[in-house]
């Protein structure tokens, strides 16, 4: 571009190539830039220039509240800082830089910010955006579809998504934490949390993408208002108040006829009967070899994974369940060999996925445990007065003598005593 001599002083000149260039039609950024050189030039500029010299770091505008300047070594920009419904902090936008936008067109862009409102997408819409996303992009998204479909859609169904608020989000976790709504997914027993915090954890992100926050930038983003906060901000998982470590009695009394009447696998029925009996832990019952179960002694050594031995005491009732083992396992080298392979012993989840199918059907409580067993067990024994009430069985072998099997074996049998009273009172 030159400035021709005759045609006006070169600030003319200038104005009438702008003038030139803006009449082609040229449009967007370059045109907001070359019409700010047009201003400046003319002399329009030069308050909001002086303007500029004069404030600080960060200065708001005044008649326009979360507007801001914001003037740095290099930038000067507007900004829109606000604090969404629901949240705990504050954000902000950036709504453009100076010279490209002036004072008016930075309140004109306020304005447009501040009226906008969340979008009213169901949230039932929103989760079939969120999972055609998914199917592409989300290595797990068949649990996310399970999680969305089974237990947080049909309570928010209905919901607009940029209704959805921090109070929801812990009401609905709230809910999936129960016990009720925990049989429908393997968790933890009397813990119970993973569906709360997976559902926790696809909420949040579900929302990040919706929002346009999360990496992926889909062409159609955002599918709410990106201004929205994620309504799992600041949201815990609590972990519940845990249950009494005591069996209650009748749940005891249901248990053992349900080992008697109910259709159990009778290469696992055994397994469950043992261990209520001689108050054991089923990684003990399941590691018993043949060749070290002593019946006629009264007692069973179990190599135990860290390379040490137990001594297992055995009761008149549990080495008659022992003896009836025979044709179940065989020619395993195991009292209780896998259901498969006879070479190996049985796992013990098999028994333990056992016992919470029978503690389901029969509803008892979340406690019903082996180990909540093992807990009444030694409660009753200690109020019987037994010195030996706190040892549990088996012990290692090097504590292994004549008087502890007696002892132990009487502490186990009294037991038994009580557990049939139980049944029959019952």
């Amino acid at each position: 571009m030159t400035i021709e001599r005759g045609r006006g002083s070169p600030k003319q000149q200038v104005l009438m190539l702008l003038d030139e260039c803006l009449q082609t039609g040229i449009r967007g950024r370059v045109a907001q830039i070359i019409k700010q050189a047009k201003a400046e030039i003319e002399g329009r500029g030069d308050q909001d220039d002086a303007f500029f010299r004069r404030v600080a770091t960060h200065t708001p505008v005044n008649g326009c509240p979360g507007l801001v300047l914001k003037v740095g070594k290099r930038h000067r920009r507007w900004v829109y800082r606000f604090t969404p419904k629901g949240a705990s902090s504050t954000r902000q936008i950036t709504l453009g830089y100076f010279p490209q936008i002036g004072m008016e067109e930075a309140k004109a862009l306020w304005q447009q910010h501040r009226g906008a409102m969340p979008q009213s997408m169901r949230f039932e819409v929103l989760v079939e955006h969120y999972l055609h996303y998914a199917k592409t992009h989300r290595r797990g998204w068949r649990r996310e579809q399970s999680l969305l479909e089974k237990h947080i859609v049909p309570r928010w169904s209905e919901k607009a998504a940029g209704s959805i608020t921090k109070e929801d989000v812990e009401e609905l976790l709230g809910q999936l934490s129960t016990p009720s709504a925990r049989r429908s997914v393997r968790t933890q027993d009397g813990r119970g949390l993973r569906l709360a915090r997976d559902s926790l954890t696809l909420l949040r992100h579900l929302f990040d993408v919706a929002r346009g926050k999360a990496h992926w930038q889909g062409p159609e983003l955002p599918w709410i208002s990106a201004e929205q906060v994620n309504p799992c901000e600041g949201v815990r998982v609590q972990r519940p108040t845990l249950f009494p470590k005591v069996v209650p009695l009748p749940e005891l009394v249901a248990y053992q006829k349900a080992l008697l009447t109910l259709p159990i696998n009778e290469r696992v029925r055994p397994l469950l009967q043992l261990q209520m009996l001689l108050l054991a832990p089923f990684s003990v019952l399941c590691r018993m070899l043949w060749d070290q179960t002593l019946l006629q002694e009264g007692r069973a050594v179990v190599p135990m994974g860290d390379g040490e031995s137990r001594v297992l005491y055995l009761s008149p009732a549990a080495i008659q369940i022992i003896q009836q083992q025979r044709r179940h396992s065989a020619n395993s080298p195991w009292v209780f060999p896998a259901m498969k392979k006879a070479d190996r012993p049985m796992p013990v989840r098999y028994p333990s996925q056992m016992m919470r199918v029978i503690r389901q059907h029969l509803s008892l409580s979340d406690q019903f445990t082996a180990g909540g067993i093992v807990k009444i067990g030694h409660g009753f024994l200690r109020r019987k007065g037994s010195v030996m009430a706190d040892i549990r069985n088996p012990i290692p072998m090097a504590q292994h003598n004549p008087l502890t099997q007696a002892q132990l074996q009487q502490n186990i049998e009294l037991w038994q005593r009580h557990l049939a009273d139980l049944r029959i009172s019952g």
